[in-house]
C-alpha cells in the first residue's frame, strides 16, 4: 500500500497544486524521511552502487546512507553555484556515479537555498548525464514570501519529464519528530518506488495520515506553518543577538532566508570538536562540523538549531556559548 488515496488528492489539492502540476499517481506515502530514503536506494536498484552527495552532508542523509553499503563521494558547496556544478560534472566525468542527493532548499547544516535559476541548471546537467536526483525538501521552512519550488515541482512546470526525480518531504520539522508521516514525489520512478514500498515498508500509519489529511483540507496546517516561519525568523534574530556575533567577530555565520539552523565557522586554526567539549561542560549543545561528512573535514565548522522554542532555559544556553566563544582559543 502506498498510501491513502483522500491523502494523496488532499496533498495535490491543497499543497502541490498551488506551486506545481504533481499528480496523486506521483505520490508514495512513507512512515517517515529515514524509510523514504532507503526506500529509494532499493527502488532504484542503487545499492551497492556509487553515488555523490553535496557537502556539508545533511545529518538525515548520513544517517540513512550510513548502512546502505554505497561508494559516497562528496562534492563540496562553492559561493558560486555555476563552479559548483562544473565541480559536480568533472567528479562525474572521472568517476561515473549514478544518483545525487541534494538538499536544495534551507540546506542541512548550512541554510543555503539554490534560486530557481540554479535549480534548472542541476535539472538541465541531470538531464544531460542521466543522473538520479533525491531531494530532501525542506522548502516549507522559509521565512517570507513564497514557498520555494522543490526541484520535483520545477521539474513538471518546466517539462522535464524524461529524467529521474524523487522529493522526499516530512513534517518533522513542522508538526513533530514523532510524526512519522512523509512522502516521496517520484517523478519518472513512481512505480518502481511503489513496488519498492509494498515489498520493503510496512504501510504508513493510517491515523496519522487520516490526522494530515483534516489538517490540509481544514485550512489549519497552513495556519500552523505560518506560525511556525514566524517564530523561526524571531529565533532566528534572538539567536545572533545572543551570541553577539558582529561585523568585527572573527567567526563566519551563514547567511540565511529560511530553516532551523546557523552554520558558524571558527577562525583558522580552531577545532569545534574542542568547541563541543567546553560547551558539554557547560550543558550546551552544538554540533561538530565533523559529522556532517563521511570524511574527516569540517572541523573548523559548527552547527546550532532554533527550531525549539527559545525559553529561559535556551536563552540562557545562548548566552553561555557566547561567553565560551568570546574566550575560546580553539584548544
Amino acid at each position: 500500500m502506498t498510501g491513502l488515496p483522500e491523502l494523496k488528492v488532499a496533498l495535490c489539492k491543497y499543497w502541490f497544486n498551488r506551486f506545481g502540476k504533481i499528480t496523486p499517481e506521483q505520490l508514495v506515502i512513507i512512515s517517515g524521511r529515514i524509510q523514504a530514503l532507503q526506500t529509494v536506494i532499493t527502488g532504484l536498484n542503487l545499492r551497492g552502487e556509487r553515488i555523490a552527495i553535496e557537502s556539508p552532508v545533511s545529518f538525515y542523509f548520513r544517517s540513512g546512507l550510513a548502512p546502505l553499503n554505497l561508494d559516497v563521494i562528496e562534492i563540496p558547496q562553492q559561493q558560486d553555484y555555476q563552479e559548483e556544478l562544473e565541480l559536480l560534472d568533472k567528479t562525474f566525468l572521472q568517476t561515473p556515479f549514478k544518483c545525487f542527493l541534494v538538499n536544495p532548499s534551507f540546506n542541512d547544516p548550512t541554510g543555503r537555498i539554490l534560486s530557481d535559476k540554479e535549480k534548472l541548471m542541476l535539472l538541465t546537467w541531470a538531464k544531460k548525464r542521466n543522473v538520479i536526483l533525491i531531494e530532501y525538501d525542506r522548502s516549507p521552512l522559509h521565512f517570507f514570501g513564497n514557498k520555494p519550488l522543490s526541484l520535483a515541482e520545477l521539474a513538471t512546470n518546466k517539462g522535464f519529464s524524461d529524467i529521474q526525480i524523487v522529493s522526499i518531504g516530512d513534517y518533522f520539522d513542522t508538526i513533530s519528530m514523532t510524526f512519522s508521516l512523509g512522502y516521496m514525489v517520484c517523478i519518472g520512478c513512481s512505480e518502481s518506488i511503489s513496488l519498492a514500498k509494498q515489498v520493503t515498508s510496512e504501510p504508513a500509519n493510517i491515523l496519522f495520515q487520516r490526522m494530515l489529511i483534516s489538517l490540509l483540507e481544514s485550512g489549519k496546517y497552513i495556519k500552523h506553518l505560518n506560525q511556525i516561519r514566524k517564530e523561526m525568523r524571531l529565533n532566528h534574530q534572538k539567536c545572533i543577538e545572543r551570541l553577539n556575533i558582529s561585523s568585527e567577530s572573527k567567526l563566519s555565520i551563514s547567511q540565511v532566508s529560511g530553516g532551523p539552523c546557523l552554520w558558524i565557522k571558527l577562525p583558522e586554526g580552531h577545532s569545534s570538536e574542542n568547541l563541543w567539549y567546553k560547551a558539554m561542560d557547560k550543558k550546551v549543545a552544538i554540533a561538530p562540523g565533523k559529522i556532517f561528512t563521511f570524511r574527516n573535514e569540517y572541523n573548523a565548522f559548527f552547527r546550532i538549531t532554533f527550531a525549539l522554542p527559545l525559553n529561559d532555559e535556551m536563552e540562557k544556553g545562548l548566552e553561555a556559548l557566547a561567553k565560551i566563544l568570546k574566550t575560546f582559543d580553539g584548544n
